[in-house]
């Protein structure tokens, strides 16, 4: 009788580590550990939302409960209605019994048919900063017919799991008290689990924003190209170098075009230092049109890289040109990721008349070239007036070096 006695008392002292309840007197698991070495904390078991301090059962009946439309309490009141998502009310409600046990152990199942696990009790540490007991939190047991079950009767109640476990001698169907009722708390609230995994959509949700944001930042994109790969546009003119009216300062351009998918800012000529005429127009899809003009060779249709005059005012010497193509880096602004800038439409805001007025007075260059084959003896045309009778100029062409015959 003593070691009988005394297994159950070691029964009941390894409860706390065991929390197992759900079998029958003297059933066994050989395959498992008679107790456990220690706890197992998951994120998924610790809670996150706060919990009242509720000191007395009469405290709990006028503060944190009230009844609903068919008399049953549930949580609310004057100080529970903060907490109806941290902790339901269980008002007398059905229990079930625990299959094989023997009718010793029962527990609660929620409208989805799934087992209630963490229950409150006295000796929950719970916040504002109190300990100790916390006597609203007593749970309270019933026949089926309303009677209240003395805890003398024997029974313990396993918060963590939601198990009632009654004593062999005095369960339920030896008493005829039929199936037990339940009267306490249930923690519905959220649990550490759920916040990290908020923190960590919070946190995705934010990469994400950022993301998006430095997807949206502006980027400098590098543009190069040469003028081999530039459109030409309309004739050849002539444009005076100087204002002297020298032959060797006479020369003719072109201007050039090339699309460039983004706003360009900046356009550097690599391979030269002489300063190119340069236009941007940025347009209303994200383009920017780029016009050029370079000096250009009408004998061969190229760009004149370099050129040297030798001879007179008169127009006796010769001139020498290398023709070649112009090598152009283009910075421009685009989002960061590569997409283009769009750029809203012009809105003219009052007077929008030209301020400078063209003058009725200018000369007019003669572009007539058709004269001009290599190698004969060729004359760049003046600023103006006809060209000396005695124009015995040649030009001499190469490219890259390489002298065209």
């Amino acid at each position: 009788m003593i070691e009988e006695e005394l297994n159950i008392g070691v029964k009941n002292a390894t409860l706390h580590n065991q929390s197992r309840f759900a079998v029958a007197t003297g059933q066994n698991f050989p395959d498992q550990a008679p107790a456990r070495t220690g706890h197992t904390i998951h994120a998924e078991n610790v809670r996150a939302d706060a919990i009242p301090v509720i000191s007395t059962i009469l405290e709990r009946n006028r503060f944190y409960l009230i009844s609903d439309s068919i008399g049953t309490r549930i949580t609310g009141g004057q100080k529970g209605s903060k907490y109806v998502d941290s902790i339901k009310f269980l008002d007398k409600v059905a229990m079930t019994q625990v299959p094989n046990s023997n009718g010793e152990s029962w527990r609660l199942f929620d409208d989805d048919g799934i087992a209630m696990t963490d229950f409150l009790d006295p000796t929950n540490k719970l916040d504002e900063g109190k300990i100790g007991l916390c006597e609203g939190y007593k749970i309270t047991i019933y026949a089926e017919d309303g009677t209240k079950i003395p805890n003398s009767c024997g029974y313990i109640f396993d918060a963590y799991n939601g198990i009632l476990r009654f004593n062999d001698d005095s369960k339920p169907s030896l008493n005829g008290w039929g199936i037990p009722k339940f009267e306490g708390f249930v923690y519905i609230g959220k649990y550490v689990s759920d916040t990290v995994n908020n923190v960590d959509e919070k946190l995705d949700t934010a990469n994400q924003a950022i993301l998006n944001y430095n997807r949206q930042a502006l980027a400098i994109q590098p543009f190069q190209f040469t003028t081999a790969a530039m459109t030409v546009v309309g004739d050849p003119y002539i444009q005076p170098l100087s204002d002297l009216v020298n032959q060797s300062n006479v020369i003719y351009m072109q201007q050039l075009n090339i699309l460039i998918p983004g706003y360009v800012f900046e356009l550097t000529a690599m391979d030269t230092e002489k300063t190119l005429l340069t236009e941007f127009r940025h347009l209303t899809d994200g383009n920017t049109e780029i016009f050029i003009e370079v000096p250009w060779s009408i004998q061969v249709n190229r760009p004149i890289m370099f050129w040297d005059w030798s001879g007179t005012i008169t127009g006796e010497g010769v001139r020498t040109e290398q023709v070649g193509d112009y090598i152009f880096k283009a910075a421009a602004f685009v989002m960061n990721n590569g997409n283009k800038i769009q750029v809203k439409e012009i809105i003219n805001y009052g007077d929008v008349s030209p301020i400078i007025v063209p003058s009725d007075s200018h000369y007019e260059y003669s572009t007539d070239v058709t004269s001009w084959q290599v190698p004969h003896p060729v004359c760049p045309p003046p600023l103006y007036g006809n060209p000396p009778a005695n124009c015995g100029t040649d030009i001499n062409i190469n490219i890259n070096g390489t002298p065209i015959q």
